[in-house]
């Protein structure tokens, strides 16, 4: 099997194969864009349009990574919160998606545009939850960490 065009070495633990090694590359990715949205929310510079394609892009990279930890075997607790990490990130991607897209949607000046966005906006808000879930869970998994505050916690919806 090849990973990223180099052969797969022979032997190695199971917690390096080619899933988790793929789903570590795309936790990079995911992390390297979440840095890249959380300097776009910062700029007043930076529109919705540019917020939403930072945080679609972010959705896709934590899908995949999600996808390759799957159906892996995982045989400690590290691997069972890697994958819980990755969970969590995942729907807190796909809550930042819905909510600029909300948000966009918002500008619109139809009513269909506006009642899109609420359910937007509303899909976001239960996705939020969801991420607060799994962050709780992920926290309390062993080894036990300290939970830290989202950068998504600007998704306060009670404004909209």
């Amino acid at each position: 099997m090849f990973f990223l065009g180099y052969p797969q070495k022979i032997g190695l633990p199971v917690d390096l194969s080619e899933g988790v090694l793929k789903a570590i590359c795309m936790q990079a990715l995911g992390q390297a864009i979440d840095v890249q949205l959380g300097l776009a929310i910062d700029s007043p510079k930076a529109t919705l349009a540019v917020k939403r394609r930072l945080a679609c892009e972010m959705v896709k990279c934590w899908q995949q990574a999600h996808e390759s930890m799957a159906d892996l075997p995982l045989i400690d607790s590290w691997g069972e919160k890697h994958r819980l990490f990755v969970k969590w990130k995942y729907i807190e991607a796909k809550a930042a998606a819905y909510y600029y897209h909300g948000l966009i949607l918002d500008e619109g000046n139809t009513e269909k545009s506006r009642r899109m966005a609420v359910a937007a906006l509303q899909s976001a808000e239960e996705l939020l939850k969801e991420s607060k879930d799994v962050a709780e869970a992920f926290h309390a998994a062993p080894p036990v960490s300290r939970q830290r505050q989202s950068v998504f916690l600007f998704l306060d919806l009670v404004e909209w």
